[in-house]
């Protein structure tokens, strides 16, 4: 098979924290996945607070790969309970990264927390990818991708499982040139056998390819049409197994 990297060096020793890098390390960093010939590297999470992932991200015109962004699929900006899709209520993640002349994000969804509580349903959550889709294709250009990130899957393959494979199908479905790029998931707690990570990522690829959503990558080793991807933290030793073991039920 082919394997799929998405270079995380410059944000993962820095996660949810405004101390660590400096620009210096930053550009150092970037100097050695430069010359490592990553593809597709993580570039930083842009804020309000002007961190140095800001700083950074605007560094990246020249960059021979393509820089992803994080931004949340909403920012709280809720009216009774509820996430709104306008061109008033911009995520910041997303809105920086056009500002900084980036083109790729990588959408930060949840499966079972916070606004899924107040009749939130799966086509809206689809009304919402395709709403910031068009709305970054607009702002920087039509090359402009994204990749869904089901962030708390572990938590919602537990509690919700019907609504996490509602979600993939739901954009699966989408005409090819609105859908996401790709899917990507995390083991983010550290909480889970390799054996389990790897049933939900069979499942997850089983249903990207019922519902049209095959792996372009494991074809043709460009594009990343269809991928899937896996994030996994901690673990303390069992990173690894469940990286192998998602790999082996379909991850790419």
């Amino acid at each position: 098979m082919k394997v799929l990297i998405l270079d995380n060096s410059q944000r993962e020793p820095s996660v949810a924290s405004v101390w660590g890098h400096t620009l210096a390390d930053k550009l150092e960093i970037d100097g050695i996945v430069r010359g490592l010939g990553f593809k597709h590297v993580v570039a930083g999470v842009p804020t309000d607070s002007n961190t140095v992932d800001d700083l950074f991200c605007q560094q990246l015109g020249d960059a021979p790969y393509a820089p992803w962004t994080f931004s949340e699929f909403t920012d709280w900006n809720l009216v009774d309970g509820l996430p709104v899709f306008d061109k008033e209520h911009v995520p910041v993640g997303m809105r920086k990264t056009a500002d900084y002349g980036l083109r790729h994000v990588i959408l930060e969804v949840d499966t079972c927390a916070g606004f899924w509580d107040c009749n939130f349903s799966v086509s809206d959550f689809t009304a919402g990818v395709l709403f910031w889709t068009r709305w970054l294709r607009e702002a920087v250009g039509a090359d402009a991708t994204m990749i869904v990130n089901l962030r708390d899957l572990a938590k919602g393959m537990l509690r919700c499982p019907d609504r996490c494979v509602a979600m993939v199908v739901a954009m699966a479905e989408l005409p090819r040139d609105v859908r996401p790029a790709a899917l990507l998931f995390e083991e983010p707690f550290g909480e889970y056998l390799p054996c389990e990570v790897g049933g939900w990522t069979a499942l997850l690829r089983e249903t990207m390819d019922a519902h049209g959503w095959p792996s372009e990558f494991q074809r043709d080793g460009e594009s990343i049409d269809g991928a899937l991807l896996i994030h996994v933290h901690r673990q303390w030793g069992l990173a690894d197994a469940v990286t192998l073991d998602a790999l082996a039920g379909g991850c790419d």
